[in-house]
């Protein structure tokens, strides 16, 4: 019950709301225009999926366990780990769309080192897989 909790604050803090910004309301307007940004939002999100698919292949095979604590409890439950994770790492990219602005170098770079630390997380979890074989 916990971890769920912790995710559903996680999403609350991250979820924009309107009134907090005054000068720049969330609009989708503003970020269907920045399609670099939005390609590699796209570029991550698949480096995510792979992880999921591959730690949940890694915890079956007793090969690797869950390094963050919030999800370790949930490895055992494939949809609820897939989602949490999902969740997780939607609400990051909807942080960095709402707290940069279009077509900024902030918002490339932040996009660019979470597909660096993605691609990390996967080849750990590919090289956890081999060696266990």
């Amino acid at each position: 019950m916990k971890p769920l909790l912790a995710v559903l604050i996680v999403l609350a803090c991250a979820t924009p709301v309107a009134a907090q910004d005054a000068v720049t309301p969330w609009r989708l307007v503003d970020y269907a225009d920045d399609h670099a940004a939005n390609w590699l939002a796209i570029a991550y999100g698949g480096l995510v999926g792979a992880d999921i698919g591959i730690s949940m292949s890694a915890f079956e095979q007793g090969a690797a366990r869950e390094a963050n604590p919030l999800l370790r409890p949930l490895q055992r439950h494939p949809v609820g780990f897939g989602f949490a994770k999902a969740a997780i790492n939607t609400a990051t990219v909807v942080a960095v769309y709402k707290w940069t602005r279009p077509r900024s170098a902030t918002r490339y770079t932040a996009l660019c080192g979470l597909i660096a630390v993605q691609a990390v997380v996967v080849g750990y979890n590919i090289r956890a897989l081999r060696e266990h074989r």
